[in-house]
């Protein structure tokens, strides 16, 4: 904004001589920004949603300079004095949509202002306890219409709340473990399915919520249901787990399952599994047993469970986990016992029963030293050793550990009676 007060009073000191040049009138220009924290203000915006309680740093900027003279600052929140100050830290706990306005008053009246957007809304707080169907919920009739429904802990917020609902199959053939019957987006915290479902089968259903803001709910309900049998039939549903990573093998394990009482044959479950996953549909009433093995790592211990198939039911095995608790084995390739000769290069067996391992599961020290002039190939770690001048006993200390966290390490003295003289 031009100052006309101070080009008026120019003029009426020195009058319309060629002193006065009105390029020289000053222009003042403020604007106003919001930030997460005085650490972000890299981050500022003229915007920003926030929920009630939450704090923002609001940044004002005045151009050509803050030292400009000036008869007042201030802010405003929805057109009230909130601030004095240049920049700030507050928060703004009434939810709704609130106009913040700087304002600078210059030393001869003239006002300069800008103003920021401030959305205030609580995240929708899903209740992922009183749903239905209830989670893991058995005997589901497959013929008939299934009615889903939730709740809001907070539905008295003044936005409106949308919702992501999927409901999907859990298929064992599928790499990608489920398959989507109904992913939608409802205004209502209720979806009614009326196609038919598939007997004997495990479902999942989700539900996310954001309201009109887009501020998402920081938990969503997901949750699992199994549909009855036909013709009074009854089926089990394993979860495997390993005490290894996520990306174990899962085609070495086999599962069988027995009659009990007559010790016969009732089923072998696929040998290559393409999930963590299997079942095995239908079984007749009874008593059972179950063995899982993994014969192609020798480190993960089998496992038997016991059961009695329900009628028309499911009998879920949660979370079976096969654990490996053996640590990988090092022996030297060139030598018996703990005392090896020195030697540039060096190697080593390093073998693992369980989840296979590689060189980011391997660590070397020379002397105390981490060492990285190893190299890795099947089972076989290779040492190259640096070249050092001297005649007396050094340290190697290998440590290996699996993908369970068990750890195995094996110390190496290493004497100097074969160095080759002139090293």
């Amino acid at each position: 904004m031009i100052r006309w007060v101070a080009a008026v009073i120019t003029l009426l000191f020195f009058g319309c001589g060629e002193d006065f040049d009105v390029e020289d009138v000053e222009y003042i220009h403020v604007e106003a920004f919001v930030a997460k924290s005085f650490n972000e203000v890299g981050n500022k915006s003229k915007t920003d949603t926030i929920a009630p309680g939450d704090t923002l740093v609001f940044i004002s900027e005045i151009k050509p300079s803050k030292s400009i003279r000036s008869q007042e600052i201030y802010w405003t929140l929805d057109d009230i004095i909130f601030s004095h100050d240049f920049s700030f830290k507050s928060t703004i706990v009434e939810e709704g949509i609130h106009k913040i306005a700087f304002v600078f008053k210059d030393y001869y009246g003239d006002v300069s202002t800008d103003s920021l957007t401030i959305y205030v809304g609580s995240p929708p707080i899903l209740d992922t306890v009183n749903i239905l169907p209830l989670n893991n919920s058995q005997n589901i009739n497959p013929n008939q219409s299934l009615n889903f429904a939730w709740n809001l802990s907070n539905q008295d917020s003044t936005h409106s709340f949308m919702y992501e609902f999927k409901l999907m199959e859990f298929i064992e053939e599928s790499k990608d473990s489920t398959i989507t019957l109904v992913d939608t987006l409802l205004y209502q915290p209720t979806f009614s399915y009326k196609s038919n479902l598939t007997p004997l089968s495990k479902y999942l259903w989700t539900v996310k919520a954001k309201n009109s803001l887009l501020q998402n709910s920081p938990q969503n309900i997901k949750s699992h249901f199994y549909t009855k049998g036909a013709n009074l039939e009854q089926g089990l549903w394993v979860n495997i787990f390993t005490s290894a990573s996520k990306e174990f093998i899962m085609d070495s394990i086999i599962a069988i399952v027995k009659d009990c009482q007559k010790d016969s044959l009732i089923a072998i479950a696929r040998k290559k599994l393409t999930t963590n996953y299997f079942s095995v549909r239908p079984l007749p009433e009874g008593d059972f047993c179950m063995h899982i093995d993994v014969p192609r790592y020798d480190d993960f211990k089998g496992d038997t469970v016991f059961f009695k198939s329900k009628l028309e039911q499911i009998f879920v095995v949660d979370s079976l986990i096969l654990k490996d608790t053996i640590p990988p084995s090092i022996t030297s390739i060139d030598t018996v016992g703990d005392s090896i000769a020195f030697s540039n290069s060096m190697k080593f067996l390093v073998q693992e029963k369980g989840d296979p391992i590689d060189l980011h599961n391997i660590s070397v020290y020379f002397d105390g030293f981490f060492l990285e002039t190893t190299q890795w190939k099947k089972d076989t770690l290779t040492i190259t050793l640096p070249i050092q001048n001297t005649w007396s006993t050094r340290l190697l200390n290998i440590i290996a550990t699996d993908k369970s966290g068990n750890k195995s390490e094996k110390l190496m003295y290493i004497t100097p009676s074969n160095i080759r003289e002139g090293l």
